[in-house]
């Protein structure tokens, strides 16, 4: 064991390999610290005072509550460990690197060089840090109980800075591409700045401020964490939501230029979400939890691309606006509720709803006060891209009453209900179920008259398949199915041969080459076109 002896001004102080050394007083080194022995302890109020570079390569233990100051670089390196096991006052001037395991203590560390840095492959923990110099974090920094000083904080890519209680440093720069800002404590206020990727987690209210208007990557609540907007906010990435996280959008309109992934989370509003990348790629709304929307606007800069419903269902209180791009049901449903006003936009392929899977898009239309015609502005991607709206029109609007419908589109393909050997047929087909009054309507199906028709359409008739009959009426339109006058359920709508000239009802129809049993009870005629 050695004996630093105090009162004594040192140039350059080395503890080597195997030294023990103790403070017995103020230590003052003129130029480098250099701990490189087993241990050195500062115990007491002693204070120290280092003006080179620190380097630490071994067990420092600062055990008094004496302050100390370090006006070059401090490096703690892979086989350091900085323990402050003292309250005490730490300034630092220089850089702070760590590489090995710093303990601090509650005290202030204050930070008042220029042009510094934080860095290192371990996490930098300080409870207190006060910046009143001008300082880059590198690496990792996580801040415990308080963040303030007149100083500058700019986060480097890809840097991380945990704030765990209160944040009321004078400048905060947060968006350089790739850096994180985790606040982790209870009921925290977020920095009046903008981010990059913003991380709310812990517990409590994360109470936003005004000058937060822009998220350049990922937005993600966590833990028991709740926050609500308090202006319009664009987030250019992800927003993400964790099991027991809550997002209040107020009345104010969220811009979602990345991925919707919803976990557990809760989210309310009445204003707008806005799906509105700007990458030729398409946007995913998923995890295991259904958001509902109150209004939703896909507003895609690339209409080829748009919204799909990857991993849940979504459900739309207000109004759903296509505005350029459009939203893929895929196995998943989208859900109009009897609030939703009708769809809103200019539709076409760039601007529709994709029923295409086993998902299905349905309006409830509400109890009282219905419109008396619905349009569904769907069409598919599958094969050439089309746009095939479906309109529904009750002879009264009060028909429409009570009545939630369920509409999916199959493109490409031939109804599974008709005969397969078919002459004269449409490739495409509409799936349409209900519930409540079935109210007396007419219907347009639009379908593609350059791609879905197979055979000659003079003898493709309007085919509603109603388990188990078809009912055949007319012949189709240039470009439309329609039927007039339906007074009981939906089903299945497409055109096709019925191998007949009168409107018929009867089961699935004889197949060409088919043997099949005909009963009748009249005995006058029975006759087979």
């Amino acid at each position: 064991a050695q004996t630093v002896y105090s009162g004594a001004t040192y140039y350059n102080l080395i503890i080597s390999e195997s030294s023990t050394a103790t403070a017995t007083g103020n230590i003052t080194v003129g130029g480098n610290l250099e701990a490189g022995g087993t241990s050195l302890t500062i115990p007491s109020t002693y204070t120290l005072s280092v003006t080179g570079t620190t380097n630490v390569n071994s067990s420092v233990t600062f055990s008094g509550t004496g302050t100390k100051t370090f006006t070059g670089n401090v490096i703690i390196n892979p086989s350091g460990i900085w323990t402050e096991s003292g309250v005490a006052i730490y300034n630092f001037a220089g850089n702070l690197q760590d590489d090995g395991v710093l303990t601090a203590n509650t005290g202030l560390h204050n930070f008042t060089g220029t042009t510094k840095a934080f860095s290192g492959i371990s996490t930098i923990s300080i409870p207190n840090v006060v910046i009143t110099g001008t300082y880059t974090n590198n690496g990792d920094l996580s801040v415990g109980t308080s963040l303030s000083g007149s100083g500058t904080l700019t986060q480097a890519a890809p840097a991380v800075l945990t704030v765990g209680g209160l944040t009321t440093l004078g400048n905060l720069t947060a968006t350089t591409s790739g850096n994180t800002v985790i606040y982790s404590g209870v009921a925290q206020s977020i920095q009046s700045v903008n981010y990059y990727n913003l991380f709310l987690s812990g517990s409590g209210a994360k109470t936003l401020n005004s000058g937060t208007t822009t998220i350049g990557g990922t937005l993600k609540l966590s833990g028991t964490a709740s926050s609500t907007l308090i202006g319009a906010l664009a987030v250019t990435g992800n927003v993400d939501m964790e099991s027991g996280s809550t997002l209040n959008g107020s009345t104010y309109t969220l811009s979602v230029g990345g991925n919707w992934t919803n976990n557990g989370g809760s989210f309310t509003s009445s204003g707008t979400v806005s799906f509105n990348d700007t990458f030729m790629s398409f946007e995913y709304m998923d995890g295991s939890t259904p958001t509902t929307f109150y209004n939703l606007t896909i507003n895609h800069t690339y209409p080829a691309y748009g919204v799909t419903l990857s991993g849940t269902n979504a459900i739309v209180n207000g109004t759903l606006t296509l505005t350029s791009g459009k939203l893929v049901l895929g196995n998943h449903n989208l859900t109009l509720a009897s609030s939703a006003a009708s769809i809103s936009g200019t539709f076409s392929t760039s601007a529709m709803i994709v029923p295409e899977g086993t998902g299905t898009v349905t309006k409830i239309f509400p109890a009282s006060g219905s419109a008396s015609t619905y349009t569904f502005p769907v069409g598919n991607t599958y094969g050439t891209p089309f746009y095939s709206p479906v309109t529904i029109t009750a002879t009264n609007p009060a028909n429409f009453n009570g009545l939630t419908l369920n509409l999916n589109l199959k493109a490409n393909s031939i109804d599974p209900n008709l005969c397969q050997s078919l002459s004269n047929y449409l490739t495409r087909y509409w799936v349409i179920t209900s519930s409540g009054p079935v109210p007396t309507y007419s219907i347009a199906l639009t379908f593609d008259p350059l791609n879905d028709v197979a055979g000659d359409i003079t003898k493709i008739r309007n085919a509603r398949y109603s388990s188990p009959n078809w009912t055949y009426t007319g012949t189709v339109g240039a470009s439309t199915v329609n039927f007039t006058g339906l007074t009981s359920e939906f089903g299945n709508f497409t055109g096709a041969d019925s191998y007949g000239t009168e409107a018929i009802a009867m089961p699935n129809p004889i197949c060409p080459g088919a043997s099949s049993i005909i009963s009748t009870t009249d005995r006058k005629s029975t006759r087979l076109n």
